[in-house]
């Protein structure tokens, strides 16, 4: 079961057309300015996202790792606090986009 699941995982995550869809449209260009700019900017870009995205899935794993050791009831508080504190970003975001900064 477990390369099943993994190729499983694998062929979804290629399939997805999100990456495909963010690269494009917004790390593409960031990333070719960066490298018409020096070549050193563009290869810096492409480090400190994918450093920022390893190490980011790295501190959730670990967060959640540890989280997991306080017990169902800290970890469904902790879900809720994250829902709400994302509920509140995206209303934010809303505001920005609906009445500027």
């Amino acid at each position: 079961s477990g390369p099943q699941s993994f190729l499983k995982s694998v062929l979804v995550n290629g399939l997805s057309p999100v990456p495909y869809i963010y690269w494009t449209l917004v790390t593409g260009p960031i990333l070719v300015r960066g490298w018409r700019e020096a070549a050193v900017n563009g290869i810096g870009f492409l480090a400190g996202f994918y450093a920022t995205l390893v190490l980011g899935l790295a501190a959730i794993i670990l967060v959640f790792g540890i989280a997991r050791k306080f017990g169902n009831r800290f970890n469904r508080i902790m879900v809720g606090i994250s829902a709400i504190a994302l509920f509140c970003f995206g209303l934010y975001q809303l505001w920005l986009g609906l009445f500027g900064i």
